[in-house]
């Protein structure tokens, strides 16, 4: 299950390399956003990297994440709650300091 297995990476990979939130925008609206997330091992960074997407973001609260910041992810599944386009939810566990909903996870490089 890719929840279990984001959850264990983000032992060794836990430091915030890579932050962007994108969305498109045009006549009809915008689209919801995408976050990706780049987590690096640190003091061992380098090219190996976490690399997470997550689509269809929702309800993002994002506090100060100044510094080399440690992110330890709490990904619960939701989809059983029937919201619309959402599916689970995440918190950083180590200092609460972002959290959103989102309908998809993907793994992009581990």
């Amino acid at each position: 299950m890719i929840i279990d297995e984001i959850q264990r990476k983000n032992k060794s990979y836990s430091y915030i390399q890579n932050f962007s939130l994108t969305r498109k925008i045009d006549d009809e609206g915008a689209t919801p956003y995408v976050l990706d997330l780049a987590l690096c091992e640190f003091p061992n960074y380098g090219d190996t990297l976490l690399h997470l997407q997550f689509s269809g973001v929702l309800d993002i609260k994002i506090d100060t994440l100044d510094g080399l910041y440690n992110v330890i992810l709490s990904i619960d599944d939701i989809s059983a709650n029937q919201m619309e386009g959402i599916n689970y939810r995440v918190v950083d566990v180590s200092g609460n300091n972002l959290s959103f909903l989102c309908r998809e996870i993907e793994i992009i490089h581990k």
